[in-house]
């Protein structure tokens, strides 16, 4: 399957952008102590999902070469999963409580955090077993999207803990929430039929 790169960019941006357990709490984390002191937080949340990326890869790279035949239902699958994303960005609220953070969290908590959060390991699989199945078998095209994907990743938890405040106030002007995720959720269902036409 050939890799379309604007499909891979959109699917890569809004799944790190949008609210989610990493962005939530780096968003609390730099309000509660600042972005500098938050920087050992958002290492580890880096460093735990760069270990889920490469998981994925190479778990991935492992399924189709031995069942190619399997591509096509987890084109489908991971279809089904991008619609179920851009239903909930589009009734995202980006609400957070800023009271929960009691003391600053630091690298192990990052790392840890990815183990309990559903949305980094779905991510993780259905980025390597959809948009990016064509490079199963070229290890250093796999290290690559993993390093890149990663560095999106830490834009975006930066992002979220430097403007926290901001993109909560932004948000809750209902025409503004609306608008953006209307275009988010747009680029996501634009993705998942990427992926069906892209199988048949």
């Amino acid at each position: 399957m050939l890799i379309s790169i604007p499909q891979v960019l959109a699917f890569i941006l809004v799944t790190n952008i949008t609210p989610g357990p990493n962005n939530i709490s780096s968003a609390q984390t730099g309000l509660s102590i600042g972005y500098k002191q938050s920087l050992p937080y958002l290492f580890g949340i880096i460093s735990g999902v760069f270990c889920l990326l490469l998981f994925g890869a190479f778990a991935s790279s492992f399924v189709l070469t031995i069942f190619p035949s399997i591509e096509k239902v987890l084109c489908i699958a991971g279809a089904l999963y991008i619609l179920y994303l851009a239903w909930k960005t589009f009734r995202s609220d980006y609400s957070f409580n800023e009271k929960n953070i009691t003391k600053p969290l630091n690298f192990i908590n990052g790392i840890f955090l990815q183990i309990m959060n559903p949305k980094a390991i779905v991510y993780c699989l259905t980025l390597y077993s959809t948009v990016l199945a064509g490079l199963h078998g070229h290890i250093n095209y796999l290290f690559i999207s993993a390093i890149f994907s990663v560095a999106v990743t830490f834009l975006s938890v930066s992002i979220w803990a430097l403007g926290g405040s901001i993109i909560r106030n932004l948000m809750r002007n209902k025409k503004i929430k609306r608008v953006v995720n209307l275009v988010l959720s747009l680029l996501l269902v634009l993705t998942a039929m990427q992926l069906v036409f892209s199988v048949f």
